[in-house]
């Protein structure tokens, strides 16, 4: 009965964590539909060979996640770890191109919501954010022999990514709401995947407590700094 039990524990797992990939994916591309995807039939500019590329990593990394989560489900292993080389130099490219954007961005004064946070709070935000996943993502990476860590580690890298497609949805309250309305919701989103995951196994996994912690206190504590004068003389002189 004992053996039984931990089986469908492991199904129920391997289910939740494809559901993850799969609604990952869908946010991603529900969010940047307009001004990415389908941007042609929407009307939007054509973007920069840089935007594009930014685009086409970001894919391909939750693409990735979702491939990646169904083979662990059907315990192609062997696989699941040769294309965990690839997601180590996706993942790589992925952050170097994310700063490359958010820097340029920040140079021309950019941000998204100006009635939360001015460029220089939004340009830490952003780089804050990518941070947040090269940790998440580089402990996920150290313990990868670790099934236990190595899983919700790698979740919660790709959920600390949802905010900029949260943030972009068409949704009324969300066009009309602030900042906090999508740091909210992403933040919601990762508290639910945390609490079905401590249902399903009987217990809060050490990675989901400590990584949920991080990302739940960077965002106020980096919108916090980021609003304050030293932090707008340091922008500036970065951006010189």
């Amino acid at each position: 009965m004992i053996e039984g039990s931990i089986t469908n524990r492991g199904v129920r797992n391997g289910r939740f964590y494809i559901l993850i990939g799969a609604a990952s994916t869908l946010l991603v591309f529900a969010g940047f539909a307009q001004s990415y995807y389908l941007r042609n039939a929407f009307g939007f500019p054509a973007l920069s060979g840089l935007l594009q590329l930014h685009g086409l990593v970001m894919t391909l990394w939750f693409l990735l996640f979702f491939v990646q989560a169904g083979l662990i489900s059907v315990r192609r292993t062997r696989l699941h770890r040769q294309l965990g080389v690839f997601g180590v130099c996706l993942a790589t490219l992925m952050v170097a191109v994310t700063e490359t954007v958010v820097t340029r961005a920040a140079r021309r004064g950019f941000t998204a919501f100006p009635e939360t946070v001015k460029w220089p709070g939004f340009f830490l935000l952003s780089l804050g954010i990518l941070a947040t996943f090269a940790v998440l993502f580089l402990a996920a990476i150290w313990h990868r022999g670790r099934g236990d860590l190595h899983k919700p580690l790698m979740v919660l890298a790709s959920l600390s990514l949802w905010a900029p497609a949260i943030s972009r949805l068409p949704l009324h309250f969300i066009e009309t709401g602030s900042l906090w309305t999508s740091i909210a919701l992403g933040d919601a989103c990762i508290l639910t995947c945390v609490t079905i995951d401590s249902m399903n196994n009987r217990k809060l996994n050490p990675a989901f407590l400590w990584g949920g912690l991080l990302i739940f206190c960077s965002h106020p504590l980096l919108i916090w700094i980021g609003n304050t004068p030293a932090w707008a003389g340091m922008a500036a002189w970065l951006l010189r």
